[in-house]
């Protein structure tokens, strides 16, 4: 609790006597070392001085390294690593009175100039975090707009999304959405579409279905095609195939169809494979029709490296089959694709596999198949 500046500082502010403590250190600092050290308090508690002196306008390598040098001596700070190329501050309570030395004014200047000083080093193939662009042009909306923090908030949601964290995204994105929404529907698309995805285990599938619903109307209300590609990509196909939906999908595919280029052809027949899976327990001929259809969409996808969508068909494929209560066509099918995806996949894909395929043996009364996946 005492490393977080939020838990001791509450209502009260800093203690007074710990407030004059390191008050009496950060006064030692001349104006220009300040000037530094303020910097480096607006990017983090932790810093890599190179990133230091790509956003400290102005000031050269000797003043930022002799800068730091001096906030060290004074207990302000101290370097982590062996080459002394990286920093931290001493304590949280210190980064936060130099904050609060700073001034809100100031701060968001700071913040303009991390934005582009470290937006210039992802352009030159830096590793910068979606998540620390989207802090830093979000605390300086007033200088930048919103465009950018709009852009970087869906980038890090993205990144969130790909690590399995929910919680983040939705954090990101429930904010922003509504506005975001009204200004610019294509971007407010791809937000709801990632927010479908992660309601499902926080929030149930009634709020991912209706954030999914959300994503195809405004890509539709947009008529933007790059929005609706993404879309397609990224729509976590296919989750839920009702009325709705389909209605909205099937206008989306209209919209592409319109204004075709290279690899639309694909994504088109993404979409028609999925709204017509419910097909699949229509019986007779049409059933029939369907289910070799998937079979090679999912072939096909998995040929193509698409594995995301590949195992979306086959969970989409096996909740048809449990539906039905057909539990030997099921573990035929499942079988099959495990076949299929021999030395394709990677662990994590493996095991959604093994797990598909151990529930499938408990459902066809298979318990020493079952064991053996055990």
């Amino acid at each position: 609790e005492t490393d977080n500046p939020d838990v001791i500082l509450g209502s009260e502010g800093l203690p007074e006597r710990v407030a004059n403590l390191i008050g009496t250190y950060i006064g030692e600092l001349t104006e220009e070392e300040f000037e530094v050290v303020g910097y480096a308090a607006v990017l983090g508690e932790e810093y890599l001085i190179s990133r230091l002196a790509r956003v400290a306008e102005g000031k050269t390598a000797l003043e930022i390294t002799t800068a730091l040098e001096s906030a060290a001596k004074r207990g302000l700070l101290e370097p982590i690593s062996p080459d002394e190329n990286r920093y931290k501050f001493r304590h949280a309570l210190v980064r936060q009175s130099i904050l609060n030395e700073l001034g809100l004014s100031r701060r968001v200047e700071i913040h303009a100039a991390c934005a582009t000083g470290l937006e210039t080093m992802l352009e030159q193939n830096h590793d910068i975090p979606a998540i620390e662009l989207y802090h830093h042009y979000s605390s300086s909306e007033i200088i930048h707009g919103m465009d950018k923090s709009d852009h970087y908030a869906l980038e890090a949601a993205r990144e969130a999304r790909e690590s399995e964290d929910f919680k983040a995204t939705i954090q990101l994105l429930e904010p922003r959405i509504d506005a975001v929404a009204k200004r610019k529907p294509a971007l407010g698309a791809l937000m709801y579409a990632h927010l479908a995805d992660a309601y499902v285990y926080p929030r149930g599938l009634q709020s991912s279905r209706d954030a999914r619903e959300s994503a195809f109307a405004l890509a539709v209300e947009s008529k933007d095609t790059e929005a609706i590609r993404d879309l397609v990509r990224e729509a976590g196909w296919p989750r839920y195939l009702d009325d709705e939906i389909k209605a909205l999908a099937l206008q989306a595919v209209e919209i592409l169809k319109a204004d075709p280029r290279d690899g639309d052809s694909r994504l088109i027949q993404r979409v028609e494979t999925s709204l017509e899976l419910r097909d699949l327990n229509s019986g007779g001929e049409l059933g029939e029709q369907m289910n070799r259809r998937t079979a090679e969409s999912i072939e096909i996808a998995i040929e193509a490296g698409e594995i995301d969508y590949a195992v979306s068909l086959i969970r989409a494929r096996m909740r048809i089959f449990q539906d039905g209560q057909r539990w030997d066509e099921e573990l035929a099918e499942m079988e099959t694709i495990r076949r299929l995806f021999a030395d394709k996949t990677d662990e994590r894909y493996s095991m959604v596999l093994v797990d598909q395929e151990f529930a499938a043996y408990l459902r066809s009364g298979k318990f020493d198949k079952a064991g053996e996946l055990v």
